[in-house]
């Protein structure tokens, strides 16, 4: 998650993992003043005993680091589910194609991922869990297939 600061407003974007956060964040932060906290990846899960990447936080666990009241607007960008996976499951394919090593098909990898999730949730930091998740309470919702305008129009940013 980044918030976004502008004007006085705290808006934070709730990043969900493979539904095109990273380019919300890059459009929000081309159209605001500062960018803070969250958007790092790569930290070392154990060491600091993170659930997940920050970035990659689901709600309950925001708030409980943070009190959703100190921000003026929450949002986030969903994408349609199959988009989701098929967004976690091309790098593997590319490699696979890369390698030129055996391609496991989209449904066997789903099935396999997914029984994996069974057991251990945060399985590839959090990017299998339902979108739902990350949400929250009074988040505004906006749909990645509609483009980027609306949430930054939303947030007062642009």
């Amino acid at each position: 998650m980044s918030v976004f600061l502008r004007g006085g407003r705290h808006v934070p974007s709730k990043h969900i993992p493979k539904t095109g956060g990273t380019s919300t964040e890059r459009v929000l932060r081309g159209n605001s003043r500062t960018q803070m906290w969250l958007y790092s990846t790569g930290l070392h899960q154990a060491e600091f005993e993170f659930p997940s990447s920050p970035q990659d936080f689901r709600s309950a666990v925001l708030e409980e680091l943070f009190d959703p009241s100190i921000f003026d607007l929450h949002l986030c960008v969903v994408r349609h589910s199959v988009g989701q996976r098929l967004s976690e499951y091309g790098p593997k394919y590319r490699r696979s194609l890369k390698l030129a090593a055996s391609i496991t098909p989209f449904d066997e990898w789903a099935e396999e991922v997914m029984d994996q999730f069974e057991s251990k949730p945060n399985i590839r930091d959090n990017r299998l869990r339902p979108m739902v998740d990350f949400v929250g309470q009074g988040t505004v919702v906006f749909k990645f297939q509609e483009g980027l305008e609306s949430p930054v129009t939303e947030a007062a940013i642009a």
